[in-house]
């Protein structure tokens, strides 16, 4: 179901839902405010809720009371608009490969190779793994900077019928 199926006045949220379970990449949903529209992509403002704490997404926001979110814009999207979002959770679990996994087990890696290996003490081989820890984040860094992936959206304006300005 694409996000213009989702926009349309016979959207049905439980069947939407349903598909989105299915497919493992189920959204949370809210409203909130378009603060600015930058290469397509607008930063929607959003209130924090309960839901918070568990889609993982957000990284910072303007206030402790609201989130900032980088949505794909539509067309008919301005700054002022108040639209309602989708998060796809399928995305937080790449970004936890991505930023968590992989350099924990470069570290795992590391530190056993050097104790086991190279036979080193467990002082050291603490000290190896955490070197290349810093590494691995280096690195990880250093790639996003390089493919611009935490500069892309992470949801998507889904409903139209919140689309309006003022």
């Amino acid at each position: 179901m694409s996000a213009d199926d989702m926009c349309s006045e016979n959207f049905d949220a439980s069947e939407y839902h349903a598909r989105a379970r299915d497919a493992g990449t189920e959204c949370l949903h809210d409203s909130g405010v378009v603060t600015s529209i930058q290469n397509g992509i607008a930063y929607v403002e959003l209130p924090r809720n309960s839901a918070c704490g568990k889609c993982g997404m957000c990284a910072c926001g303007t206030t402790r009371d609201t989130i900032l979110i980088a949505a794909n814009a539509r067309e008919d999207t301005h700054v002022g608009d108040r639209v309602r979002v989708a998060v796809n959770r399928r995305m937080r679990g790449r970004a936890q490969m991505w930023l968590l996994a992989f350099p924990l087990l470069v570290f795992l890696g590391a530190a056993l190779g050097a104790s086991q290996g190279l036979r080193l003490s467990d002082g050291m081989s603490f000290l190896i793994g955490i070197v290349a820890l810093g590494g691995a984040f280096a690195l990880v860094w250093h790639i996003d900077r390089r493919r611009k992936w935490s500069a892309g959206a992470v949801a998507e304006i889904v409903d139209e019928h919140a689309v309006a300005s003022g």
